[in-house]
C-alpha cells in the first residue's frame, strides 16, 4: 500500500499565499518557493509515500492567461525539484524511496466541462505539458480531476505516448457519472488502452468517493457464461449490494511456493461486440509493462532487468481482446495447452567507460547498461536502482555520446538530421535533454 499526500492548493491558501486565478498555486513557484516546499516536507513527516509536483495549474493555457508561457519547462522544473528536495531532505529515516508525482489537470476550469476544446488542442496542449513534466524528471503522471471521456483520453494518451507511468482520477456527480453527464465506465474504457497503474476520483465528498469507487473496477459482463454466474453465487464471500469477494477455496489455489513455467504474458482488453482474438504484443512494451510493475527496491536494477528481460524474452507477449469472458477463456485453453519451458537468455551488455577527459565535452557515465529490446531502448544504472526507458530522441543523444562531443556539436548533428525544424527550437530541447540525462547520471563531463 502507498500513501499519497493530501491537497496543496489549500494549503497554500491556509498558509496565506496569494492563490488567485489565473495561475492559481502554481504562482507560489514564482513568489514562494519555500511555502511549496514547506508543505512538501509535512507530508513527508506525515508519511507519504507520494508527493505530487505543484503542477496542476502550470500549463500551457493558465500560463499563456498569465503572459508566462515562454516560462513554462523552467516552471514545471522548479515545481517537481521542489518536491524532490523535500522527498530527499525527509527520506534519510525511510527505508522505502518516495516517488514525485507530476499533477495534469484539464486544460480550462475543472468544473466547467462544456469549456473543454476539441480533441486536437487537448493533444496539442497535453503531449507540451506530458513533455514539460519528462524533461522535468517525474516518475509518473497523476492526471485528475477529469471531468470529460474526451479529456482524459487525449491526457492519458500524451503520458502513454512520452513513455510515462499514469495515474487517472476524475471527478463525477452524486449519480457517478462525470460532470459532462458521460458515464464513469465510458471514461474508464476510453484511458484503458493507455495502461494506467490506478484509476481513482477527486474533488468530491468523502460519501461520493464511497458511494461510486466500486464502480471504477468493471462489472461482470452481462453476457457471462450461465456456469460463471453460478461458480459467482454459489463462492461468493464479503460483499454488499455493489461488489462482491469471491472465495475459490484451498482447491483453487495454488500452493505457497508453487512453480510452474511461463507460457506466455497477456494483456487483457475487454471490448463489446469482438471475437476472441490474441494479437502480438512487442517485448518492449510487454517489458516496460512488467517493469512498471514489478520494480523491487532491494533489488539492483540490472539485477532486475536481467531477470525480467528473462522472463520477457522465453515466452509470448500477447494482447487478449474479448467481449465474452467465456470465449476468452476457451482461447486461452487452446492457445496455452502446450506451455513451452522457459530458455533464458541474457543479452544486457555493460558500455565501455568514457573516454579521456576533454574539458567542454560530454560523454556517457560509466556503469550504465544499455538493452535493446525491439527497437526501443532501455538503460540501467549498474550500481543503483533506477531503470530508464528513453524515447527515440534520448536514444539518439545516447548513441551521439558514445564519443566525447560538445553541446554544439550535438546540436549541429541533429540539426543536420532534422533540417526543417527551427534551429532554436533544437538548441532549446536538445539543451533540456542533455541537461536531464546529465541529472540522472546517465552523461557527464568529458
Amino acid at each position: 500500500m502507498l500513501l499519497l499526500d493530501g491537497a496543496t492548493g489549500t494549503e497554500l491558501t491556509r498558509r496565506g499565499v496569494d492563490t488567485s486565478l489565473p495561475l492559481w498555486s502554481a504562482g507560489a513557484l514564482r513568489d514562494h518557493p519555500d511555502a511549496v516546499r514547506a508543505i512538501h516536507s509535512d507530508y513527508v513527516e506525515a508519511g507519504a509515500d507520494i508527493l505530487v509536483a505543484n503542477t496542476f495549474r502550470s500549463n500551457v493555457r493558465a500560463l499563456g492567461h498569465a503572459g508566462l508561457l515562454d516560462q513554462g519547462e523552467a516552471l514545471n522544473r522548479r515545481a517537481v525539484e521542489l518536491a524532490r528536495e523535500a522527498a530527499t531532505g525527509g527520506a534519510a529515516e525511510r527505508k522505502d524511496p518516495i516517488w514525485i508525482a507530476a499533477s495534469v489537470a484539464p486544460v480550462e476550469d475543472c468544473y466547467c466541462p462544456e469549456l473543454v476544446p476539441d480533441e486536437k488542442t487537448l493533444a496539442d496542449e497535453h503531449g507540451r505539458m506530458v513533455a514539460w513534466l519528462a524533461a522535468a524528471g517525474a516518475d509518473l503522471i497523476w492526471i485528475e480531476t477529469m471531468n470529460t471521456v474526451r479529456e482524459a483520453k487525449a491526457a492519458a494518451q500524451a503520458a502513454s505516448d512520452i513513455g510515462l507511468a499514469m495515474v487517472v482520477s476524475f471527478v463525477v456527480k452524486e449519480n457517478g457519472d462525470l460532470l459532462s453527464g458521460e458515464p464513469l465506465e465510458e471514461a474508464i474504457e476510453a484511458v484503458e488502452p493507455s495502461d494506467p497503474l490506478a484509476l481513482g476520483l477527486n474533488c468530491i465528498p468523502p460519501s461520493g468517493v464511497t458511494r461510486n469507487l466500486p464502480r471504477l473496477r468493471l462489472p461482470l459482463p452481462d453476457n457471462s457464461a450461465i456456469a460463471l454466474a453460478d461458480y459467482v453465487d454459489r463462492h461468493g464471500a464479503l460483499g454488499n449490494r455493489r461488489y462482491l469477494y469471491v472465495d475459490v477455496g484451498d482447491a483453487g489455489l495454488a500452493h505457497r511456493g508453487a512453480t510452474a513455467p511461463i507460457g506466455g504474458f497477456v494483456l487483457l482488453r475487454r471490448e463489446d461486440g469482438v471475437k476472441a482474438r490474441l494479437a502480438p504484443v512487442k517485448k518492449s512494451e510487454m517489458l516496460k509493462r512488467v517493469v512498471l510493475r514489478n520494480f523491487a527496491h532491494d533489488v539492483q536494477s540490472a539485477e532486475l532487468v536481467d531477470r525480467l528481460h528473462d522472463l520477457v524474452g522465453c515466452a509470448g507477449c500477447y494482447r487478449l481482446h474479448y467481449s465474452h469472458a467465456g470465449d476468452a477463456v476457451d482461447l486461452l485453453k487452446r492457445s496455452f495447452s502446450d506451455w513451452p519451458a522457459p530458455q533464458a537468455t541474457r543479452p544486457v551488455t555493460s558500455t565501455t567507460g568514457p573516454a579521456p577527459r576533454r574539458r567542454g565535452r560530454l560523454t556517457r557515465t560509466a556503469g550504465i547498461s544499455e538493452l535493446m529490446v525491439d527497437d526501443e531502448m532501455f538503460l540501467i544504472d549498474d550500481h543503483g536502482e533506477a531503470i530508464y526507458h528513453l524515447n527515440a530522441t534520448s536514444a539518439a543523444l545516447w548513441r551521439l555520446l558514445a564519443e566525447p562531443m560538445s553541446r554544439k556539436a550535438v546540436v549541429g548533428a541533429l540539426r543536420q538530421a532534422f533540417p526543417d525544424v527551427a534551429a532554436k527550437r533544437i538548441e532549446q530541447d536538445i539543451s533540456s535533454l542533455l541537461d536531464d540525462l546529465a541529472k540522472r547520471g546517465l552523461i557527464g563531463a568529458a
